[in-house]
């Protein structure tokens, strides 16, 4: 059988200009906000709001003490995104330089040194571990098991031939954290909600590695876009359902109110028209599709939010 090829598509232009939105930074910090990716802050969203949700879902009310833990969350996610965008970068400068989306990347371009990030990467842990502290300490194993996830998830795609699922089991596991934050121990939601974000997040960085699937075959990387080749319209649509019916299941397991499934509906309306517009060629497109799910989870965590309230 003839090996399925892809064509090259056009690297979207940057989304941020770094001198127009930190004019007040002196020039050579700014490759460390874009190795941050603080300029982009979609990636973070995406790993607090399986917290949030968690968090929301596990509350009575919304009181102080919620709005506590999901700020401490947010800023944890900075932290933690920073820190896994800082490795993931330093084990793929090679392959960063031969792909021209990725290519300006500070340390693919040379602007920082590798011990300079392995450095602020050591800070951005020991911020993260800092942030422990103001959590229940039923949390903080939990938490470190995570690491090592942080830490490899970068190398799947070398060895694995649908990474995502690393990906998956890392940014979803916010969700056991959030739920352990609020209660002393896990239960029948806080599992179903754990899997409903793990396809969604197959759904979303899958969305997001079509942009890449020409240089991840030229380069002999792996993703699940090639894995899935021409079925890849498919399994976005199992992964979305998947994530519905699961979210739906953490929903009943927790007796939710009429506003969280309300954001859910509308939530699976917005994915439904996703799902009809994609464009696997449109390199563009993709980056914005994927965007677009992190305000999909913020639009939910509202309407979780305000069963609390009414």
């Amino acid at each position: 059988m003839e090996k399925q090829t892809y064509p090259i598509p056009k690297a979207p232009e940057r989304y941020t200009d770094l001198r127009g939105m930190w004019p007040w930074m002196p020039p050579h910090l700014l490759p460390y906000v874009q190795l941050l990716r603080l300029d982009r802050p979609t990636g973070y969203w995406l790993l607090v709001l399986p917290a949030w949700m968690s968090i929301l879902i596990a509350s009575e009310r919304f009181d102080w003490q919620t709005l506590g833990l999901l700020l401490i969350f947010l800023i944890g996610a900075v932290a933690l995104r920073g820190a896994g965008c800082v490795i993931n970068d330093l084990w793929d400068r090679d392959f960063d330089r031969r792909v021209e989306r990725t290519a300006d990347r500070p340390l693919a371009a040379g602007a920082i040194s590798g011990r300079r990030a392995l450095g602020l990467f050591i800070i951005l842990i020991g911020a993260g571990v800092l942030i422990l502290m103001f959590l229940p300490w039923r949390v903080w194993g939990w938490a470190l098991l995570s690491l090592p996830l942080i830490i490899t998830y970068p190398l799947a795609k070398r060895f694995l031939p649908t990474p995502q699922v690393v990906l998956g089991l890392t940014f979803s596991w916010g969700a056991l954290l959030g739920w352990l934050s609020v209660r002393p121990y896990f239960e029948a939601p806080t599992l179903w909600l754990y899997a409903g974000t793990f396809a969604w997040i197959l759904y979303y960085d899958t969305i997001y590695a079509t942009q890449d699937r020409a240089d991840d075959q030229r380069m002999g990387l792996k993703s699940m876009p090639l894995f899935l080749g021409d079925t890849l319209h498919l399994g976005l649509i199992v992964f979305a359902l998947s994530a519905f019916v699961l979210w739906a299941l953490g929903l009943i397991a927790a007796g939710a109110g009429l506003l969280s499934w309300l954001g859910l509906l509308i939530i699976g309306g917005l994915i439904i028209r996703q799902l009809s517009s994609f464009d696997a060629n449109d390199a563009a497109h993709c980056l914005k599709q994927f965007k677009a799910n992190a305000t999909l989870g913020q639009i939910w965590c509202l309407f979780l939010a305000l069963d609390l309230v009414f």
